[in-house]
């Protein structure tokens, strides 16, 4: 059952001089390289076996400013190097990382976990990059490189060359803005249907934090997003842990008004259904939205969309929350407006 609530949203201005993110595409190299290992139930790359090293390569699109990336070192490993190599005409700085090692990443597994994956991250400087890039990574040992984004200035998105009609969002898709905040919040990849099929995804690291820029914020490639219009977002959480909890919420773009609070993602791991897709029903313009995570483990939005919808129900005596109703596919509606909300955390 497609779940129905209804937010009242109200207009911001977001993303004036923003830098915007996308995924970086990584790939097991030509020696010693392999692509069937994961971090945190996301996609990695580990280069090198035993006591040799390895490659694989980055891609990086035109524009691109700032790479960042999550580079673990093999247990008793510490102190190992990768080295960057680019093509002539592109700058890369640095052009060496020292790895951390982590007593996890050890054994013959493909499965591994970290704690604090921020341990584990690079911030590369790039210059130069006109066209499409594919940057070589060199380990003199074993590691292990997962979490790849890449920053562009001046919010340039690529337009998906044949936008489903009515879309003005689609994250997979490529239509629309979308910026990544500063921190815990990347473009990645995680294994659903119980840990078996891997899905592009946007990977909460850390619970919602305007301040620390720990959101996502999602706009239209021209104006804002209008009353009526129909956001639709999926989710999940992958955790060996089943009692873990995550949910995604919607926040003004004030940075701290939450206007509604998700359902419970469901396990990855252990679910073999697909993550329910729930809408939301724009009550008012909005220029932006944020959107970030709440609970104690990782969240995947694994689809984000916002269609162009109708008009909106002119009732001025809107209850907080709607009588019930009879269609079972509208049993669930809820009209929730931002001050209520945020006083009484209705969910």
């Amino acid at each position: 059952m497609l779940m129905k609530k209804i937010l009242s949203l109200f207009a911001a201005v977001l993303f004036a001089g923003s830098i915007f993110a996308a995924d970086a595409t990584i790939a097991k190299g030509e020696t010693n390289s392999y692509d069937d290992v994961t971090i945190n139930g996301q996609f990695a790359v580990k280069m090198g076996k035993s006591s040799a090293g390895g490659d694989m390569t980055v891609t990086v699109g035109a524009g691109a400013k700032v790479l960042t990336l999550h580079v673990v070192a093999w247990n008793k490993e510490g102190g190992a190097k990768v080295t960057i190599a680019a093509p002539d005409g592109v700058g890369v700085n640095p052009a060496e990382l020292e790895l951390v090692a982590n007593e996890n990443i050890a054994g013959s597994g493909k499965e591994f976990e970290l704690e604090d994956e921020d341990a584990y991250k690079f911030e590369i400087a790039l210059s130069g990059v006109e066209a499409e890039t594919v940057l070589t990574l060199t380990s003199e040992k074993r590691a292990i490189v997962w979490g790849a984004t890449y920053e562009t200035e001046g919010g340039v998105t690529p337009p998906d060359p044949q936008p489903e009609e009515g879309v003005v969002f689609d994250w997979a898709k490529e239509v629309g803005n979308l910026f990544l905040g500063a921190a815990g919040v990347e473009i990645s990849e995680v294994k659903i249907h119980e840990n078996t099929d891997k899905v592009p995804a946007i990977k909460f690291g850390s619970s919602y934090n305007y301040a620390d820029g720990k959101y996502i914020a999602i706009k239209p490639a021209e104006g804002g997003f209008k009353a009526g219009d129909e956001l639709n977002i999926a989710i999940c959480f992958s955790n060996d842990d089943d009692t873990k909890e995550a949910q995604a919420a919607v926040y003004a773009a004030d940075g701290e008004t939450q206007l509604v609070l998700s359902e419970k993602a469901i396990n990855a791991r252990t679910v073999a259904a697909d993550p329910v897709v729930e809408s939301y029903i724009l009550l008012a313009d909005a220029d932006s939205l944020l959107i970030g995570r709440k609970g104690n483990t990782g969240l995947f939005v694994i689809s984000l969309a916002v269609k162009r919808g109708g008009d909106v129900p002119q009732d001025e005596t809107r209850p907080t929350v709607a009588p019930p109703a009879p269609a079972a596919d509208v049993a669930d509606v809820k009209a929730l407006y931002c001050n209520h909300y945020a006083e009484n955390n209705l969910n």
